[in-house]
């Protein structure tokens, strides 16, 4: 086959997945402005015995058209590793979905970025929430630091024991954000208008 630039077929393709692939990822549930967390802070932690684990607000998307792009979390360190710290999305049930890998180790407070280690598709009857737990290894110290938007609290997991409520109106600093995925007949829609385009071209220039 002819995979030469000027081939229509390659053209098509390539304008195609431009449309598909450069779309920006949306922000769908957010606790804070992403640049002033609140005063307070939840700890993830391990040492001496114990380990605790706090779970963020629910959120859900308005259609199932979206897949999780990434997260980001106002976080710092204070003890231990920073491979110590596991992000988990999940749904409102605690129910692992993905892990998140992060875009830069945690140290100092600031924003973090994380990335699902697999691909997420969303589904718009189902609520989720993300997880932060410390990995047992007896030094561990991570904050959360609040948000600035109020809520029913986070969900609190002692020594890997049962989830329970913290009603104190504190949440978690965090953004989600995931990208819109084009239906099929969308993605036909704009193969067909780059065939359009494509073709005209291809034809002008033969008449020359």
């Amino acid at each position: 086959m002819n995979t030469r630039a000027g081939n229509p077929i390659t053209m098509i393709a390539g304008l195609t997945a431009m449309c598909v692939l450069t779309c920006k990822a949306d922000m769908i549930f957010s606790t804070y402005d992403g640049t002033t967390p609140g005063s307070g802070a939840f700890t993830i932690l391990d040492f001496a015995g114990f380990n605790y684990a706090f779970a963020g607000p629910n959120f859900s998307v308005p259609t199932d058209n979206y897949a999780l792009s990434h997260i980001v979390l106002n976080l710092s360190r204070f003890g231990g590793d920073s491979t110590n710290l596991q992000v988990v999305f999940a749904t409102a049930n605690h129910d692992p979905i993905a892990f998140l890998a992060p875009a830069s180790p945690v140290v100092d407070q600031d924003n973090y970025i994380f990335h699902p280690t697999q691909a997420v598709m969303f589904a718009a009857s189902t609520l989720y929430e993300v997880y932060i737990e410390a990995i047992p290894s007896g030094d561990t110290y991570f904050y959360w630091h609040d948000g600035t938007v109020a809520s029913g609290g986070m969900d609190f997991r002692e020594n890997y024991g049962q989830w329970e409520s913290v009603q104190d109106l504190r949440q978690g600093a965090i953004q989600v954000f995931a990208d819109v995925v084009p239906e099929p007949s969308t993605v036909l829609l704009l193969g067909l208008g780059a065939f359009a385009i494509v073709i005209r071209r291809h034809i002008g220039h033969r008449a020359r």
